[in-house]
């Protein structure tokens, strides 16, 4: 089956901020941005943002955390998990986890770009996603105090996510760090436009903070008793390329694309990729054979 490729607004806090001049409290919301960009954040090998958040609406709530940084190879990575015990890794050009709906390890194998292209979407909006005329955001801010080592600054924003209707809000509050503008927490309230609450989301985030890959996942690549998922890209064609991947019998496989592709089950592509089919045992077949074309926009 094909990965949708990693959607951060899915579990990452809407970051939408902005600092102005208040009263004695002095900031531009360019500063803010540029201090909590990763690259200002982590810029050595060992050093990670940590990011622990809870999300709720009507139909579902979740807590969640993200670690995201370079590990001790200056190469990026990172590590997210959830209450319901699925957890993703993704470091070293691949990603492997946990998936508690099917109870097996994954591993993701990536075509083309699919590695680069979702690290760097990640790295580049990650603690914060900047939406709208972000560089007017300072028309937004309701209040704005500087107490001791923290500044908490009070938003009302017009929310410009995904399907929202005219007139819907954010209200936000974000704490920062008086001096570095890091921001340690926030909570935002999304309200409709009819002024019904339809979602919450808090965070809270740390520098540097010491993580562990569990060694179960070892499993995935140094198990003898492996199954072979072949994946031919453009079939036929001059660009057709070959990709292979062994893995242990019993961990699923998930394809991450780049640009989105659609998967088949034959040369010519005309029977799309049906789910696999496991034996007695939880098992996948010892060999299949995937073939991609470009998905039709």
């Amino acid at each position: 089956m094909i990965r949708k490729k990693l959607t951060i607004a899915m579990v990452l806090l809407l970051l939408m901020f902005s600092l102005c001049s208040c009263g004695q409290v002095n900031y531009k919301s360019m500063d803010a941005y540029t201090a909590n960009s990763m690259d200002k954040l982590v810029s050595k090998a060992g050093e990670n943002v940590y990011m622990k958040g809870h999300q709720k609406t009507a139909e579902r709530e979740v807590d969640y955390t993200y670690t995201v940084g370079l590990d001790e190879n200056g190469e990026r990575y990172y590590i997210y998990t959830d209450n319901a015990g699925y957890e993703e890794i993704v470091e070293g050009g691949r990603g492997y986890g946990y998936s508690p709906k099917t109870g097996k390890l994954f591993l993701v194998a990536y075509i083309g770009d699919a590695y680069e292209s979702e690290m760097n979407d990640l790295w580049n909006s990650f603690p914060i996603v900047l939406c709208g005329d972000y560089e007017n955001d300072d028309q937004y801010i309701t209040s704005i105090e500087e107490k001791g080592n923290n500044i908490t600054v009070n938003y009302d924003f017009p929310d410009e996510t995904g399907e929202a209707e005219e007139g819907a809000r954010v209200l936000t509050t974000y704490v920062a760090d008086a001096k570095t503008l890091f921001f340690k927490s926030s909570k935002s309230v999304f309200i409709a436009a009819d002024g019904t609450e339809t979602k919450t989301m808090e965070t809270t985030m740390e520098r540097n903070k010491t993580y562990t890959i569990d060694e179960k996942y070892n499993y995935i690549f140094t198990d003898e008793n492996t199954r072979t998922v072949t994946v031919i890209v453009n079939p036929g064609t001059a660009e057709e390329q070959t990709h292979v991947f062994m893995l242990p019998i019993d961990v699923t496989i998930y394809l991450s694309t780049q640009p989105e592709m659609k998967a088949y089950a034959n040369a010519a592509c005309t029977i799309p990729l049906p789910a696999a089919e496991l034996d007695e045992n939880g098992n996948y077949p010892l060999k299949t054979t995937i073939y991609l074309l470009p998905a039709e926009k």
